[in-house]
């Protein structure tokens, strides 16, 4: 099977060079072979994408006028799922998510066809996209959403949206404190309402989110308990409210 684009144009690294290359095949640039070199893998990368992106964007031929563009299906995907924040049935958290995600999609590719976006042409515009790693994820997965919605998936025989982008960079690590470092964390002299968020982040369990939308009422010491109100869920108006259990280390370190 002859590779796409964007399998073609994937970036090496050249030891001897100590730098990132593209080979551009002379079928992808006017009859003659190059080579482009790149002080990183990411300016590597996003140049490959960009050239892809280029030459799939230049195989699509104008719609048929009797196919419904990108650009119309995803005004009536919105719309619907506008109806269904308004009945309750979806959190305008999601609805703002879905709008920026499909909004990026009809920048770029509003006047196509379904049918005509193909994998290797979507994988480009992904990896071409100025975000972080885990905006290039969400945005991939907001528009799989759209293209397997009952109201687009008729219109294209498979969703090109189904090899995702990683979710956070290779090198990414959480970092863990140790018992030592985290009590040489809480001798410093910090005002009581960041101990308070501290301690919380530490020992309770709690979601960033969450500990900065709480208040003191919500720490019940009399039954070991701390309620996390709908209000003050990660997930907003469609989160469900749910009691933590207070552990031993968070009693002995939280200010009463």
């Amino acid at each position: 099977m002859k590779k796409t684009a964007y399998e073609t144009l994937r970036p090496r690294y050249y030891p001897a060079r100590q730098c990132w290359a593209v080979d551009v095949p002379a079928r992808l640039n006017n009859g003659k072979r190059v080579r482009k070199f790149y002080a990183s893998e990411t300016e590597a990368a996003k140049a490959s994408a960009e050239m892809a992106i280029s030459h799939g964007m230049g195989q699509l031929t104008t719609p048929d006028s009797t196919k419904a563009t990108i650009a119309a299906l995803a005004a009536r995907w919105l719309a619907g799922n506008n109806v269904k924040v308004d009945a309750g049935r979806l959190s305008k958290d999601t609805y703002r998510q879905q709008a920026w995600g499909v909004g990026m999609l009809v920048e770029k590719f509003g006047h196509v066809a379904p049918a005509d976006l193909k994998r290797g042409l979507v994988s480009a515009w992904i990896d071409s996209l100025d975000l972080t790693t885990r905006g290039r994820f969400n945005v991939f997965s907001v528009c799989k959403t759209f293209l397997n919605s009952d109201l687009v998936f008729d219109h294209c025989e498979v969703n090109p949206f189904r090899t995702p982008p990683p979710k956070q960079d290779k090198d990414h690590r959480v970092p863990i404190l140790t018992p030592k470092q985290m009590g040489a964390l809480l001798q410093g002299a910090f005002p009581p309402w960041f101990r308070n968020w501290l301690v919380c982040g530490a020992f309770a369990g709690l979601r960033t989110i969450e500990v900065l939308r709480m208040s003191h009422d919500a720490f019940d010491f009399e039954f070991d308990e701390i309620v996390v109100r709908k209000a003050e869920a990660k997930q907003g108006e469609a989160a469900k409210p749910r009691t933590v259990t207070m552990l031993p280390a968070f009693k002995r370190h939280m200010p009463q």
